[in-house]
């Protein structure tokens, strides 16, 4: 089966799981990946050759095409994960070469991703989570007139909270505070876009929503809170690296959680 070079083929950028991707048609070698990139295939519908439905380390039956990224994708235990009919966007119409996608400075998309169950307790404190989930702290804060940024820091795991997650959780805030922390209209704005981010009722009972953003080792789970004269959101940060074998199994499979977190400050 004849496979391209990734360094001489075109592609087009994409997002899926709130991360800018390339994609081609082409089927690309896979030791002509530079190092750092992830090369994933897709499969399109049996009946409709335009919907890619599924995305897997390597595709043989109905051939979409290829996915390069920066940031690797959680599969199962197969090799493979369902996609929803709008999970890919196309971010342009254009071309781009690979060496474009390499020099390009890397930022976190702060569209709200696809959650699951076991999402929603990482937003609240609760020791034991702490231990089994790598939880390293947490950011809470207010808009104070609606456009100031009030906000302090507990640390939960003080062997967790260094480098290299300190300069990290700046750059995430920073990307944050340019986005749905600007302000606080700018976060209800945000919420009101993502209904399908709002935290059950058996977390919360008035509307209070989630953002997650996962880079390579670390996760953070944003919790936005439309409410003046209230905290209005909290950054939670977690180390997967620290992550309890059972616990690493539990997200993977997307176990939902049972117990009911309640939350307590420090």
């Amino acid at each position: 089966m004849y496979r391209r070079d990734a360094k001489t083929d075109t592609y087009e950028k994409i997002e899926l799981f709130g991360i800018e991707m390339l994609l081609t048609t082409a089927r690309i070698d896979r030791s002509s990946v530079p190092e750092g990139l992830h090369l994933y295939e897709l499969r399109h519908d049996d009946e409709d050759w335009c919907d890619p439905v599924q995305i897997g380390r390597g595709i043989l039956v109905n051939f979409y095409g290829t996915v390069l990224s920066r940031e690797p994708i959680e599969l199962n235990a197969d090799g493979f994960l369902d996609l929803d009919a709008d999970a890919i966007s196309y971010l342009d119409s254009g071309t781009t070469e690979l060496k474009d996608y390499i020099a390009q400075k890397p930022t976190m998309q702060l569209r709200a991703q696809a959650l699951t169950e076991a999402d929603f307790p990482m937003c609240f404190s609760d020791t034991e989570l702490d231990k089994t989930a790598g939880v390293i702290g947490h950011l809470r804060g207010d808009f104070g007139n609606g456009h100031e940024f009030f906000h302090s820091w507990f640390t939960h795991r003080p062997e967790l909270n260094q480098e290299p997650f300190k300069s990290e959780f700046d750059k995430v805030v920073e990307n944050l505070r340019a986005g749905p922390l600007q302000s606080f209209e700018t976060m209800l704005a945000f919420c009101r876009a993502n209904p399908q981010a709002r935290i059950p009722d058996k977390y919360r009972s008035e509307p209070e929503f989630l953002l997650k953003i996962s880079t390579e080792r670390f996760d953070y789970y944003t919790r936005l809170i439309p409410c003046k004269g209230d905290y209005n959101y909290y950054i939670y940060c977690a180390d997967k690296n620290a992550r309890a074998p059972e616990r690493a199994a539990q997200q993977k499979n997307d176990q939902p959680q049972e117990k009911k977190r309640q939350e307590q400050e420090r």
